[in-house]
């Protein structure tokens, strides 16, 4: 006998090991979003804590400004005359955007390590979000824990 094209048996069989890969590389695309935000809020979170130490150690105030349109944030250090110069410039991973409600978009802290005024600080992708904040006075860092975005 001859056989042209598929039993049914055998074409339920493919599409529900295709829908078990795909499903798969729906959960790593997911892990990997997570990550991506995750790592970003560390990196922040250690961007604002060296601005806070170095504000002390060389008596200068520093600042980190944020640009939400190109989704990277500033360090900036006050010269001998005051001016902010910029030291560095970090850009957030592709699809990671930046909100924040800070003042004039910026954190700055003062020769004591104090900051001004306190603001949240969001990262989002295209499924998830993590909220940041920065106390006013002390300018301590706390990440909350991420979050779904809901449709």
């Amino acid at each position: 006998m001859n056989k042209k094209g598929f039993t049914l048996i055998e074409l339920i069989i493919s599409l529900a090991i295709s829908v078990i890969i795909l499903s798969l590389g729906s959960i790593s695309f997911n892990a990997v979003e997570r990550h991506r935000i995750v790592q970003s809020a560390n990196i922040l979170r250690s961007n604002l804590r060296y601005c806070q130490k170095n504000a002390v150690d060389e008596k200068r105030k520093y600042v980190l400004t944020f640009d939400s349109n190109k989704n990277s944030y500033y360090v900036r250090r006050a010269d001998d005359s005051g001016l902010l110069r910029k030291v560095s410039q970090i850009n957030l991973p592709l699809g990671i955007n930046i909100f924040t409600n800070a003042k004039e978009n910026s954190v700055a802290y003062t020769l004591r390590g104090t900051t001004g005024s306190a603001c949240t600080i969001n990262l989002r992708g295209q499924k998830y979000f993590l909220k940041m904040t920065v106390n006013v006075g002390c300018g301590r860092v706390k990440i909350n824990p991420i979050q779904k975005l809901y449709s």
